[in-house]
């Protein structure tokens, strides 16, 4: 497999995590958004998180990153973050691919055949909630292969 060429956090990842969560909606068909207010309640365990995360990766450590037991709790919305491809998690996308070699896009990196037109999750998604949309956890793929590997993790 192909080795990533590291996003730059210019913008801190927290700062962009943040951005995905103020850009929801507060209230939708006039009643307060309850997913928005649970995800701003969750903000500092969140920060919290890329800062270990950060620091695991940078420590050559992520293998000791374990599972949040209570932001595995609210799953279903710190996945929401990532769900739907919004403005502002296509910044996180167009971030991550615009420090890649040019020929690093042209084919995927599990594969080798098809152009990544998706993302995987280095730690999966279903057990990471948090790290959804966090730029050093996504990897550019192709469908087929993000389907397959998401099939087959544990």
């Amino acid at each position: 497999m192909k080795i990533l060429n590291i996003p730059p956090a210019s913008i801190p990842y927290t700062d962009r995590h943040r951005a995905i969560v103020n850009a929801k909606k507060n209230n939708i068909k006039g009643v307060t958004n309850q997913v928005k207010q649970n995800l701003l309640s969750l903000d500092n365990q969140v920060a919290s998180r890329y800062t270990d995360f950060e620091l695991a990766i940078q420590n050559n450590q992520l293998f000791n990153f374990i599972e949040s037991p209570s932001l595995k709790l609210n799953k279903d919305d710190l996945l929401g973050c990532y769900t739907g491809y919004t403005k502002k998690v296509n910044e996180i996308f167009d971030l991550i691919k615009g420090v890649q070699v040019p020929c690093f896009l042209k084919k995927c990196p599990y594969c080798g055949i098809t152009i990544p037109k998706t993302h995987d999750h280095y730690l999966p998604e279903t057990k990471f909630p948090e790290l959804a949309v966090h730029a050093l956890n996504l990897i550019p793929c192709c469908s087929t292969c993000n389907q397959r590997l998401c099939c087959t993790k544990i």
